[in-house]
């Protein structure tokens, strides 16, 4: 009270008794505060999580695992497996070791490299096959066996026994025919008639004496409206001293085939052979 008289000491302690209290209640007051605050913050942020928890456990609940495929082999497909990888490996030991030695059998270096007449009929490019054998006898000696090849000619000079196993009707000439020499381009030369149109070759080049280049029929009418053809047959006579080189060259068409490569090279080997035996014969 403001009546001008001094305080008495003891209402002085009762007035910082109760300034202390006041500051008390006030500090506790903020401390629940304080409490409460940090309460239910954490509250909300446990809240949080745990929702997200029970979120991806209701998710994961309705989906699977990933797994990584399994291949699994049942015994009936392991003879298969088996074979099939025994088989890569025949066709990749034959293409880096075997191929380039069949596909030039007999050739010399120059031979297999040389660009022969025919060859700007075909494709750039296609893969090429060039077998040779030497004869002691000249060009003009070589040349009438050479011209008489066909099913229903000559034959092919080869295994004709073989041959007539795949259905063909082949008896290979032990003699020349006068009435199979006249040859032109355009003609027919078959393999084999029972495979129709695909068993037939067309004469595309022919100079007698010198080579003979056949091809199949949609290829000779691609080469005749100027277009190249995707593959060709052809035999070439390259004279030499004390007789003659007979090179055959397959170009383009299967050519590449594994099958096809492995069967081609041992008739037509037979058939190099098969025509060397017969025109040193007979010369």
């Amino acid at each position: 009270m403001a009546s001008g008289k001094p305080s008495k000491p003891s209402e002085r302690v009762h007035d910082l008794l109760r300034s202390k209290a006041r500051k008390a209640r006030w500090t506790n007051c903020r401390l629940v505060l304080s409490q409460r605050s940090q309460f239910f913050h954490s509250r909300r942020f446990f809240s949080s999580h745990a929702k997200l928890r029970s979120t991806i456990q209701r998710l994961g609940k309705g989906m699977k695992p990933e797994t990584s495929p399994r291949l699994t082999i049942s015994s009936r497909q392991r003879p298969i497996l088996a074979t099939a990888m025994a088989a890569g490996g025949i066709v990749g030991v034959y293409r880096w070791l075997v191929r380039h030695r069949l596909y030039t059998w007999g050739a010399t270096a120059d031979e297999a490299t040389a660009e022969l007449p025919g060859d700007d009929l075909v494709e750039v490019g296609a893969p090429r096959t060039t077998r040779a054998v030497g004869i002691g006898a000249p060009p003009e000696a070589v040349w009438p066996w050479l011209v008489q090849i066909g099913e229903d000619r000559g034959g092919f000079y080869s295994y004709d026994w073989l041959e007539r196993l795949a259905g063909t009707r082949i008896h290979n000439a032990d003699a020349i025919h006068p009435e199979w020499q006249d040859v032109h381009v355009g003609d027919s030369v078959w393999l084999a008639r029972r495979f129709g149109e695909r068993g037939r070759q067309v004469v595309a080049e022919v100079v007698p004496n010198s080579h003979l280049v056949l091809m199949s029929t949609p290829d000779f009418d691609r080469v005749q409206r100027g277009e190249k053809a995707f593959g060709s047959w052809a035999f070439y006579l390259r004279p030499q001293p004390g007789g003659t080189r007979l090179l055959a060259r397959g170009t383009g068409g299967p050519v590449g085939v594994t099958g096809f490569d492995i069967v081609h090279f041992v008739m037509e080997r037979g058939m190099l052979h098969g025509i060397r035996h017969r025109a040193a014969r007979h010369r």
